[in-house]
């Protein structure tokens, strides 16, 4: 994938604070739909759409969701440690 291209999905997953809420709930483990809506304490629906909003920083699996290796990138960019280009 294109460092641009990469950006972009990044910048889109991460422009909304729910989806901020999302990613620090996965970093920490495998994290079931239903342990999400318990954290987040929001609605099925919400939930549901910005997990899709959040495309290929998240891996879904039968047990939960997990990180991608993008989904790494945008927990460390979170956190302010991005390499330079």
């Amino acid at each position: 994938m294109v460092d641009e291209e990469k950006r972009r999905k990044i910048i889109k997953a991460l422009n909304h604070d729910f989806r901020k809420k999302i990613l620090e709930n996965v970093a920490t483990g495998k994290v079931t739909y239903t342990e999400l809506l318990k954290t987040t304490g929001v609605e099925s629906g919400y939930l549901a759409y910005h997990l899709r909003n959040m495309g290929e920083l998240l891996d879904k699996s039968e047990d939960g969701y997990t990180l991608t290796p993008l989904g790494l990138e945008a927990y460390s960019m979170l956190h302010g440690r991005v390499e330079a280009p």
